[in-house]
């Protein structure tokens, strides 16, 4: 006779509900470690046949709104796309869930991916709504790399090639445009600090100005470029955009007032392996973020973690790579 869920259930000395939802790997499902491995032993003990791999892994996305309202913004794309490449070739399914309307998400997954940054606080929350089911950070930080997978770039790095190569250009003043922290993130990751540092450490150049955006789009960016210029504000030799949607911004508005980057200015940015600067006039000189890999391993680590809950949580960063194109003037 074949083995029920009564009959595990039985053995285990719980009830036939929760023995159902563990199999299925149930999120909501609030059992302690050592009675989920009893049931999943004895399941196996019985030849259950029902327990559930990671051949059906169901994968929920959590991202916030604008992540993809923005078709400027690749590197969230990017991280999309990986995830969504992984997931196809191994036959798992995907949903996306955004972050401010959890608290409707009613539907069962087996582990969840959060994209982008988020505070403490939303950080805490997000972690509360996962329960016991894998959790994968995707971003700057997770705020708990001891506790929680997160697969990440190196910030300071990143900050350090593209100012090595305003520096070799001869460069000496730089206007730096970023988006304002909205996220409580601790000073080292902010791109800011490492454009000090390694101003600090090379005192012949000199941060010019540093212009916050209130949001990270391009139109945020050439709004406060242009009225930066629309009051007198100058243009240095040297333009470093913090990602590349804002590195459209500052293009429009310079060319707008009669600057030409390439020409009159160099620009330099953050951008995606996948990233369209190449189709930019002039293309633009980039540090590439290997984001679509990022996603890749999001959902390899996930996999990792739903078929052995006790793997210590990693902080992966990886490899930046640099494109060289035709934003930046030799002087």
């Amino acid at each position: 006779m074949a083995t029920t869920l009564k009959d595990i259930a039985a053995r285990a000395g719980v009830s036939v509900s929760a023995v159902s939802r563990c199999l299925r790997n149930d999120p909501k499902l609030s059992l302690n470690a050592e009675t989920a491995k009893k049931i999943l032993s004895i399941a196996n003990e019985l030849g259950y046949s029902r327990i559930q791999t990671d051949k059906d892994l169901r994968l929920l996305i959590i991202h916030k709104e604008n992540h993809f309202a923005d078709v400027t913004n690749a590197y969230y794309f990017d991280i999309r796309f990986g995830i969504e490449e992984e997931a196809t070739k191994n036959g798992y399914s995907c949903r996306y869930a955004l972050y401010n309307q959890l608290d409707k998400e009613k539907g069962e997954f087996d582990a969840a991916l959060a994209i982008g940054n988020y505070t403490r606080k939303q950080t805490d929350e997000i972690i509360k709504f996962a329960g016991s089911s894998p959790l994968v950070f995707i971003g700057k930080l997770s705020f708990y790399p001891e506790c929680i997978d997160t697969i990440s770039y190196d910030v300071q790095i990143s900050i350090e090639i593209a100012m090595k190569r305003l520096d070799k250009a001869n460069i000496k003043d730089v206007l730096f445009v970023d988006v304002k922290d909205n996220y409580e993130i601790p000073l080292h990751y902010h791109k800011i600090t490492s454009v000090e540092e390694y101003i600090k450490e090379h005192p012949h150049m000199h941060l010019f100005k540093f212009i916050e955006t209130e949001v990270s789009t391009s139109s945020c960016a050439y709004e406060a470029l242009n009225d930066y210029l629309l009051n007198g504000g100058k243009i240095p030799d040297g333009v470093f955009a913090g990602n590349f949607p804002i590195a459209l911004g500052l293009m429009k508005a310079l060319t707008e007032h009669g600057i030409i980057v390439g020409r009159d200015t160099s620009m330099i940015t953050i951008g995606e392996e996948e990233a369209y600067g190449n189709w930019t006039t002039p293309a633009l000189t980039m540090v590439a973020l290997r984001a679509r890999t990022m996603g890749r391993e999001a959902v390899k680590r996930a996999r990792a973690r739903f078929n052995n809950p006790d793997l210590e949580p990693a902080f992966q960063s990886y490899k930046i790579d640099f494109i060289e194109r035709d934003s930046i003037v030799n002087k």
